[in-house]
């Protein structure tokens, strides 16, 4: 697990986009997904290690390293780091270089837009797949309820990285992951 962890994160040192979405999806699952797997894991070894809790955990993992990505391009783009899919930039008429020179391509939201949709998709899969899961793993899953949180922000900013309200803490996030916990979902 560690190992997956530390080879996805070397991936940051390159500097390179990745080369198209399945591509992403192994950072975020290499990154995010792999520490979800640790948190499960440590909350009940057994119950943590079943394909169902597995499977939501990789797709809880995956979300929320999306979502974070999204909401990090100016911070990454200032260290000339770009973690968009070079595909999409390249569809969308997207300059790897305008991006990391911190200049809004008009292509850049709907570049966003479809990392977000995947995002949403992995956080929907994960809800489903994790509803027979035992609550003692839940605190391991309750990223999702902030991933969900800033996805409707990116969504309302147009999907604009730049925004301040996507860039800003929403406030309450602690009250809704405290209400996720007592209603036993994320």
């Amino acid at each position: 697990m560690f190992e997956r962890l530390i080879d996805a994160r070397e991936q940051d040192l390159d500097g390179e986009a990745p080369a198209d979405m399945p591509a992403l999806l192994r950072y975020a699952e290499g990154s995010s997904a792999a520490l979800t797997w640790l948190a499960l894991e440590s909350l009940d070894g057994e119950t943590g290690r079943r394909p169902a809790a597995v499977e939501a955990g990789r797709r809880l993992g995956a979300a929320w390293a999306l979502t974070g990505l999204l909401r990090a391009v100016p911070y990454h783009a200032s260290r000339r780091q770009l973690h968009l899919p070079a595909d999409l930039l390249s569809r969308h008429g997207v300059r790897s270089e305008d991006v990391l020179e911190l200049r809004r391509p008009a292509g850049l939201p709907a570049v966003v837009r479809e990392v977000a949709v995947e995002a949403a998709s992995q956080l929907r899969a994960a809800r489903e797949v994790a509803k027979g899961l035992p609550r003692q793993l839940l605190p391991a899953l309750l990223p999702g309820t902030l991933a969900g949180l800033y996805l409707k922000r990116l969504e309302r900013a147009g999907f604009d990285p730049y925004a301040a309200a996507v860039q800003d803490a929403p406030p309450g996030r602690i009250w809704r992951l405290t209400l996720s916990n007592l209603l036993g979902r994320f």
